[in-house]
């Protein structure tokens, strides 16, 4: 089993490069958009696999209208880009 850590507020912002107002607003009841969230005593955290699937949820691809093979070459692209 993988070790996670729970990240802070400060770290989710840095890691989708959003600002920190943001994340806080997002983790709001009422937030139309929510992020994944633990709360624990009071302190919002947050785990790396939950928000990459969150993510991908709002993930955008127009894989299937490419020919077969540029859509393997764009996906190796994406690929590194990301990384």
């Amino acid at each position: 089993m993988t070790e996670q850590f729970l990240w802070k507020t400060p770290d989710v912002a840095q890691y989708l490069g959003i600002p920190l107002s943001s994340v806080y607003k997002m983790t709001g009841r009422k937030s139309r958009i929510r992020l994944p969230h633990i709360r624990i005593a009071g302190k919002v955290r947050f785990r790396k696999d939950d928000i990459d699937r969150w993510l991908e949820q709002f993930a955008v691809t127009n894989h299937s209208m490419l020919p077969e093979s540029s859509a393997g070459k764009d996906q190796e692209a994406c690929g590194r880009s990301l990384q």
